[in-house]
């Protein structure tokens, strides 16, 4: 099994979203699951939310903080999470334009 890599972005995401440390237990006891991606792509973070509106401004916070929603309008949980988040990586634009 590999090991888990923390992302650089991982003191951001617990800030933002003031994480405490929890076992997987209580994670699964709560309201809905939302996954966090690291760099390579491996699920690294499991974060339990336990009600509707903690879940729409855990949803609006991780947005702000430039991630995106794998599973957004999906019904279906994936890897035992009811939504997934990976960082977006924004990519230079090197093309030109102009108006004519």
């Amino acid at each position: 099994m590999a090991e888990t890599v923390i992302p650089s972005f991982d003191t951001e995401v617990v800030k933002a979203l003031e994480l405490r440390v929890a076992d997987l237990r209580s994670v699964h006891r709560e309201w809905m699951q939302l996954g966090i991606r690291n760099e390579t792509g491996q699920l690294y973070r499991i974060v339990g939310v336990a009600g509707g509106n903690a879940w729409l401004e855990t949803l609006d916070v991780m947005r702000m903080l430039g991630f995106v929603n794998e599973l957004d309008g999906s019904r279906k949980s994936t890897e035992g999470c009811d939504t997934i988040f990976f960082q977006r990586v924004d990519t230079e634009v090197t093309a030109s334009s102009a108006t004519c």
